[in-house]
């Protein structure tokens, strides 16, 4: 990594820049960072993929903030919270957004691009970086969210409660529930209107990352946790208190063979 505007950038902006309130997002990031080298190339610059890890989460800090204790994706994205951030920084420092600065702020931008990365107006390059950094955080975030769905919920940080107080948190769409029963991944900004539906989209990236990495990600689910004996059980304990009690045992049921 050759950019002075990263590292000026770096030195300004630490990495564990994070509220008490979601302080978990510290040990995220780490994590992230780490499972970066599942999705490295031998064409990516490694100490430059790893900076975009390390801040593709910086707009996080600033929407809790600003949105009052919420993280709510619907209202503005974290990703465009650190877009206008890491720019910002550019254009006050006077600083050149050459390629890898470039690449990094693709990253922030487009690390939670629901869709096909190719419909994106970046370049190859970037795409490479964004789409890795998008691999590691669907990977961690599947298997730390039973760490922290629970108090998305208690404390509405999705905006779910908010947006809708009269809807019945435990109401899952048949569209959800087809994405969730097939272990397909879908756009939560379009779909999830609850938190039951919320919860089977986390688990849909559980499965999908299975799918892709195969014995890496089946091994972490099946490991100890987050004070769970395995991750699995984790998403046992959620179903049961987030799901209606017709639905969790059925869904922990397809969501185990759909881990395999």
């Amino acid at each position: 990594m050759k950019s002075t505007t990263l590292k000026e950038y770096g030195n300004a902006h630490g990495t564990w820049e994070f509220p008490e309130g979601i302080a978990r997002k510290r040990q995220h990031v780490a994590m992230v960072t780490e499972y970066v080298k599942y999705f490295a190339t031998e064409d990516m610059d490694y100490d430059l993929l790893k900076f975009c890890a390390e801040h593709h989460d910086d707009g996080r800090g600033i929407q809790y903030l600003d949105q009052g204790g919420k993280l709510d994706d619907r209202k503005k994205s974290h990703s465009e919270y650190g877009a206008e951030l890491f720019s910002n920084f550019v254009q006050e420092n006077k600083l050149e957004m050459d390629e890898e600065a470039q690449i990094c702020l693709d990253t922030i931008k487009y690390h939670g691009y629901p869709g096909n990365l190719e419909d994106l107006p970046i370049s190859d390059t970037s795409r490479k970086y964004v789409s890795a950094v998008r691999n590691a955080d669907q990977l961690e975030n599947a298997v730390s969210c039973v760490s922290y769905l629970l108090i998305n919920v208690k404390y509405d940080e999705k905006g779910y409660i908010e947006s809708n107080p009269e809807a019945d948190q435990t109401f899952v769409s048949e569209r959800v529930w087809e994405f969730f029963k097939k272990g397909e991944k879908f756009d939560k900004m379009k779909y999830c209107h609850t938190y039951a539906e919320y919860i089977l989209f986390a688990s849909t990236l559980a499965t999908d990352a299975v799918h892709r990495l195969g014995k890496i990600a089946r091994d972490i689910m099946y490991a100890p946790g987050y004070g769970y004996t395995s991750i699995l059980e984790g998403y046992k304990h959620i179903f049961n208190e987030v799901l209606s009690k017709e639905m969790a045992p059925e869904a922990y049921a397809i969501f185990v063979n759909n881990i395999g």
